[in-house]
């Protein structure tokens, strides 16, 4: 007697589709909340940068010597310091300008 083999692979066949369907439907469930966290960390990155670049300033510094001869004047006049020290604000110095 001759033992029918065909359709012991309908089993295997069956078995493996199921597990197929399976995984593409557990990843379509996961996916959008990965695709999410992605998100929220790029955007954690660009705010972090964008952070850094807003209050990160060049310091500079500037030495006064007073003179101390007028005793009588209750405050000191810096004239024309800004352009003396080559201070600039911000947004200026970010675009190459001078302050006049």
């Amino acid at each position: 007697k001759m033992k029918n083999k065909n359709g012991s692979h309908v089993g295997i066949i069956l078995s493996f589709v199921i597990f197929v369907t399976f995984t593409i439907f557990i990843y379509s469930i996961l996916e959008p909340g990965l695709r999410s966290q992605r998100e929220k960390q790029s955007l954690l990155e660009y705010l972090k940068g964008e952070i850094s670049r807003e209050i990160t300033a060049n310091l500079t510094t500037a030495s006064l010597n007073i003179n101390k001869s007028q005793q009588n004047q209750g405050c000191v006049e810096l004239e024309n310091f800004i352009n003396l020290t080559d201070m600039k604000p911000k947004k200026q110095a970010a675009l190459g300008q001078k302050n006049v």
